[in-house]
């Protein structure tokens, strides 16, 4: 949550957000008792979890480690400098992605097939795997971007009943496949290696041109224009 705390700031965004891979969903204090306008950066942020704790999802990973020799490495096994490495961050953003609230991202270096035995194993404890852009995120078996995004959209709904509140939602990777399918308009934005997500659904689906943050820009500006949005 830290590294996008960080982009809030800088985008002086003070909204509630999802982290995680919904993992986790923070909200402003007050802001749905309130006033949906949250303030200022200083404003504490309530974090939900919505499975175990990082450091809880660690320890059980270094057991399993142990217990049965998986090869695999995490944010938790890596320094600073190694996640930057791996991630393209900068030092500091690499400072903030390793403060895991929720989640730990692996890269799983062992055989497909052990590969199997462990994510069957993490079931027997409440988890999962999560298949990213670079890595594989465990995360508990309840979080997932689809669940975190309806209920943010239950507590606005709650908040002002008679608004129609409406979802947007972008992603290049599988473990955005959910959200896509759950969202009003999705967004599937090419991952860098060529490939794009089947997220066929009920909704509105625009397929941005280019990969990353320029799919991005492009594909959101197309929909202000289409849809007449402020």
């Amino acid at each position: 949550m830290a590294e996008i705390l960080d982009l809030r700031r800088a985008l002086g965004n003070y909204h509630p957000l999802i982290a995680e891979n919904g993992g986790l969903v923070a909200i402003p204090e007050n802001y749905f008792t309130a006033t949906f306008d949250a303030g200022a950066p200083e404003t504490y942020i309530w974090p939900r979890l919505m499975g175990p704790t990082a450091a809880q999802i660690v320890k059980l990973l270094q057991q399993l480690r142990e217990e049965f020799g998986y090869t695999f490495e995490g944010f938790a096994d890596w320094d600073v400098e190694r996640v930057a490495a791996e991630t393209g961050l900068t030092t500091d953003q690499a400072m903030f992605a390793r403060q895991r609230l929720a989640s730990e991202p692996i890269r799983w270096l062992d055989t497909p097939e052990r590969r199997e035995t462990f994510t069957a194993q993490l079931t027997e404890y409440h988890l999962r795997t999560v298949r990213g852009g670079r890595f594989d995120h465990v995360v508990g078996n309840q979080a997932d971007k689809a669940s975190a995004m309806q209920y943010l959209l239950d507590m606005y709904a709650e908040r002002e009943a008679d608004v129609r509140w409406q979802t947007i939602a972008a992603g290049d990777s599988p473990n955005d496949l959910a959200m896509l399918q759950n969202a009003a308009i999705a967004v599937v934005i090419p991952a860098a290696s060529g490939t794009t997500l089947d997220a066929a659904n009920q909704a509105t689906t625009l397929f941005a041109k280019e990969p990353g943050p320029v799919g991005w820009n492009a594909a959101i500006n197309e929909i202000l224009d289409r849809f007449h949005l402020p």
